[in-house]
């Protein structure tokens, strides 16, 4: 998870890239599914009231101590928790040594990641909302 990040390298030592690489082996067909979640964004957010006051992309370094604290960390407790919850812990444990197992044990595992920040501002504030 996510099954189609937006912008993430797809360098082969890419922990991201090499997770999707796993699942979509795992699953087949299943896991190529073409998903995008900000496809449509621009509509969702008129059809809120809304508009989008900015919208970029944010690239940054993620350092992990080991592979191992990586996929602890995403599968535990971020994005990767979804696939734990959908398809159980022997699934996603699985995949994760296999993961593991892609890079040297002990050594620190750093990347980069390019994430899409979307501002949003409401034009009307809802009448269930109360102004203090």
């Amino acid at each position: 998870w996510p099954p189609n990040p937006p912008k993430i390298s797809n360098d082969e030592k890419n922990p991201f890239h090499l997770w999707g690489e796993l699942v979509n082996k795992k699953l087949g067909k299943e896991g190529i599914k073409n998903f995008s979640w900000d496809e449509n964004i621009d509509v969702a957010v008129a059809a809120a009231d809304g508009k989008i006051i900015d919208d970029k992309f944010i690239t940054h370094d993620i350092c992990w101590k080991d592979a191992k604290s990586m996929f602890e960390g995403m599968s535990q407790a971020g994005p990767w928790h979804a696939m734990r919850l959908r398809r159980g812990d022997r699934f996603v444990d699985e995949l994760g040594m296999e993961l593991e197992a892609l890079y040297p044990a002990g050594n620190s595992l750093c990347h980069k990641f390019t994430a899409r920040m979307i501002v949003v501002q409401r034009n009307h504030i809802s009448s269930s909302v109360k102004e203090h």
